[in-house]
């Protein structure tokens, strides 16, 4: 019997650490991609679209609707952090006291992972939306560059483009 509750509170304390790490690595992780996202894009959105107006051919009002879009990107993600703070704050907690209630994180990460879907779908539709004021021409382009890794986080502006102009 003793032996039995003995590996049960090891079973717990080990869920509980996994809890922390993960809390750690939540919290670590949307800090740093808010900072990054921060300091490199709110300065400079028009250069993050240079690279589609030049890949894509993109006619000025599609690219004031592209530098919309990436402004409501920046704003949406402004938003997304203010909205989990509370469970950055909660994770922070964890951290810093040791104890860990395992209701409240779960509560604390299942929001975050909530918000973050939300964010997603949200800018996929954005995205869709814009692609379906192209030509076809640009539509093919848009196709043949969606296959690249990360071309909504850059046609978004919210990852560095790179130096290479897709024809």
């Amino acid at each position: 019997m003793a032996k039995s509750n003995w590996s049960e509170l090891l079973m717990a304390q080990d869920r509980r650490w996994i809890l922390l790490v993960l809390a750690i690595s939540l919290t670590f992780n949307l800090l740093l991609v808010g900072g990054y996202f921060y300091k490199r894009f709110v300065v400079y959105p028009r250069a993050q679209t240079e690279w589609a107006v030049q890949a894509l051919h993109l006619n000025t009002v599609q690219q004031a609707e592209l530098l919309q879009i990436n402004k409501w990107a920046r704003e949406q993600i402004k938003v997304a952090i203010n909205d989990v703070r509370p469970d950055i704050t909660i994770a922070k907690s964890v951290v810093s006291n040791g104890t860990v209630d395992d209701v409240q994180m779960e509560t604390a990460m299942r929001h975050i992972n909530e918000r973050r879907l939300k964010l997603q779908m949200d800018a996929l539709r954005k995205l869709s939306a814009f692609r379906d004021t192209l030509s076809p021409e640009q539509r093919q382009t848009f196709a043949r560059l969606s296959g690249e890794q990360g071309f909504a986080l850059r046609l978004l502006g919210l990852m560095p483009a790179t130096s290479r102009v897709e024809q």
